[in-house]
């Protein structure tokens, strides 16, 4: 989920904001402010993704917050908002992701979400395709950058039971938890190398040290099972050969 943040010095414009921006699943409103200088504070601390910001201000204005947030590390995405059309082209000058004008328009701010939703999203896999570049250069990197909940977590490889993918979605399973890349299989069958891993299945890779359970399945193939952990995991009959040799089965 991605965090905004409104400055405007007038409540009632920050009410209708909040209201219309309610709608939005993805982002969520976690601070609202009058004053632009705690406005900038709570930037600084709570790090929003966005900040729906008023241009004429007392003491200090829109593109001064602006100006200064853009020190910041990871600066957020800025959208003016204005009652007054002729601050538009400023507005791009000063590195606005978007404006909009008062009074707001739903079919202007459902474009405008969208583009800062894609553009969120663009800026997300690229900083997990930064950290993954880094741990690949470590050398055997012992941990995985992986998704949930829209954050990245780093989740050490012997934590892993196994990978799977379906409905063309990675996913990584854990104990306890479940996580998702963009990597497909291919690319984690190399940085989760044998012994311990293995490519059961077109569709998983499981992780020989964690299995407690091997079933004989039809067709010389086997499933897996994993200590409390109810999910079975096919070997196909095609892997089913190295995997026996792999265990000495």
């Amino acid at each position: 989920m991605f965090k905004i943040i409104l400055i405007d010095d007038e409540i009632p414009a920050l009410e209708e904001m909040s209201f219309l921006l309610s709608n939005y699943k993805n982002f969520e409103i976690v601070g609202f402010y009058s004053d632009p200088k705690k406005g900038i504070e709570a930037i600084e601390n709570l790090k929003p993704d966005v900040i729906f910001l008023d241009i004429t201000m007392p003491e200090i204005d829109g593109f001064q917050v602006a100006s200064i947030t853009m020190d910041f590390d990871n600066p957020p995405l800025i959208v003016f908002a204005t009652a007054f059309d002729e601050y538009a082209v400023k507005a791009f000058e000063a590195n606005a992701t978007d404006y909009i004008l008062k009074p707001f328009n739903e079919d202007r701010l459902k474009i405008i979400m969208e583009r800062l939703e894609e553009k969120l999203s663009d800026k997300s896999n690229r900083s997990i395709e930064l950290i993954t570049n880094l741990l690949s250069k470590q050398n055997k990197s012992k941990k995985l950058p992986l998704w949930k909940n829209n954050r990245i977590y780093l989740v050490d490889k012997e934590n892993i039971l196994y990978c799977s993918v379906i409905s063309g979605e990675t996913k990584i399973h854990t104990l306890n938890e479940e996580y998702s890349t963009q990597e497909n299989l291919n690319n984690l069958e190399k940085t989760l190398e044998p012994p311990n891993f293995f490519r059961s299945h077109r569709n998983y890779i499981i992780h020989i040290n964690k299995i407690s359970e091997i079933i004989p399945w039809y067709g010389s193939s086997y499933v897996v099972k994993f200590q409390n952990h109810d999910e079975e995991v096919p070997v196909s009959r095609r892997n089913s050969k190295e995997f026996k040799d792999l265990l000495n089965l």
